[in-house]
């Protein structure tokens, strides 16, 4: 597997052999860039369900500052830990290994806030609804007008509303599927923004 874009292109990533490990391939990660273009120079990057890293150090290369992985899987993390350090990247990139939805609610209670996440759960699984429900109910991980995009089968359906997260494309690759809610302006954020005026 390559890093398909930007700065690092063409440089070889390892690939983990963890069980149920299913690395993004080339064209949905070509795809999702594509479509996310200039938004994600300059971004705080979030990638859950990461295995070996692909798409977030994909992001960096492309010109993201920083990307933070969420990877339940020690043996995998170290796999993706050693592709960061191969790259000289690893002073832009934070690896949490653990639970992903435990994992988010710490970064609220940090005050992390994303402007792209990304979601690769497994498929046949309710893990990326499930994380879905805790980016609804801890909307502030994501940045007003940021982006929650989730890789699923094109046969699952996902609703198009999440709390303040809602579908503004969808984009079938295959069998595959790439789902883009993006995060709308509550009152509370009116109300933040007005404080510092």
């Amino acid at each position: 597997m390559r890093v398909i874009g930007g700065e690092y292109k063409g440089r070889t990533l390892i690939v983990g052999t963890g069980k149920g490990l299913r690395p993004t391939s080339d064209r949905i990660r070509k795809s999702l860039f594509d479509i996310l273009g200039g938004e994600v120079e300059g971004a705080q990057f979030l990638d859950i369900f990461a295995g070996t890293g692909a798409v977030g150090i994909e992001a960096l290369s492309r010109g993201a500052v920083r990307a933070t992985f969420i990877e339940i899987s020690r043996r995998t993390s170290e796999a993706l830990r050693r592709n960061l350090t191969r790259l000289g990247i690893a002073h832009q990139a934070e690896v949490l290994v653990g639970d992903a939805r435990k994992w988010l609610k710490r970064l609220f209670e940090r005050g992390a806030f994303f402007d792209i996440v990304f979601l690769d759960p497994p498929y046949g699984t309710d893990l990326g609804k499930r994380t879905l429900e805790v980016l609804a109910a801890h909307g502030s991980v994501v940045r007003p007008g940021g982006w929650v995009i989730v890789q699923h089968l094109s046969k699952e359906a996902l609703t198009d509303q999440w709390g303040p997260l809602t579908l503004a494309k969808r984009r079938r690759i295959g069998e595959h599927c790439l789902s883009f809610y993006l995060r709308e302006r509550t009152k509370e954020d009116r109300k933040e923004t007005e404080s510092f005026d």
